[in-house]
């Protein structure tokens, strides 16, 4: 059980309406991944009390994301379809993670060599637990070291925040490579 939730102000008074109720809102808050429960102790004028406890679950999606190493291919030509190129996986066992959209980083210097096979990679839910895996190919332009970022904009922001939105990127990379004959 968490300490008592103190007001500022403490103690207070709190009017009832016409019914003889006392109606207040509580904002919870939770700075992590868990059950919170606090008491609460209400002290009437006639110094009688009434006791209840305050309960939260606090929720947290989270995400871990893998990219892949397609290895060598022949310059010009187009891997095979990986499966799972980029794996994204919620390890969170309280929330849903919330992925707004997946994309290759136009600022990767070989944005055009690397291809999803998925289209319409945006709104998707991995529940608890889950996992999902993107397809992908990789057609080198030049022998080398090719390489792109896959940046993935999910909700697993921690923290309290209305819209959370966080960044998760991956590398996914590859090596051209030709065929070239030595000359003699």
């Amino acid at each position: 059980s968490d300490p008592p939730t103190v007001f500022l102000g403490n103690p207070f008074t709190l009017l009832p309406n016409n019914a003889n109720e006392v109606k207040f809102t509580v904002e919870y808050t939770p700075q992590d991944e868990a059950t919170h429960t606090s008491p609460i102790i209400a002290t009437f004028n006639d110094n009688t009390t009434v006791q209840g406890s305050l309960r939260g679950v606090g929720i947290l999606p989270k995400i871990t994301a893998l990219g892949h190493d397609f290895g060598s291919i022949l310059v010009g030509n187009t891997s095979p379809i990986y499966p799972s190129a980029v794996t994204i996986t919620n390890p969170s066992t309280t929330a849903d993670l919330f992925i707004e959209s997946i994309s290759i980083n136009p600022a990767s210097p070989q944005f055009a060599e690397f291809d999803f096979e998925t289209p319409n990679l945006t709104n998707i839910t991995v529940p608890k637990g889950g996992t999902i895996v993107l397809p992908m190919s990789f057609t080198p332009a030049a022998v080398g070291l090719r390489t792109v970022t896959v940046d993935i904009v999910s909700d697993a922001a921690t923290g309290p925040n209305v819209n959370p939105r966080v960044t998760t990127s991956v590398d996914v990379i590859g090596r051209g490579f030709t065929n070239a004959s030595p000359s003699i």
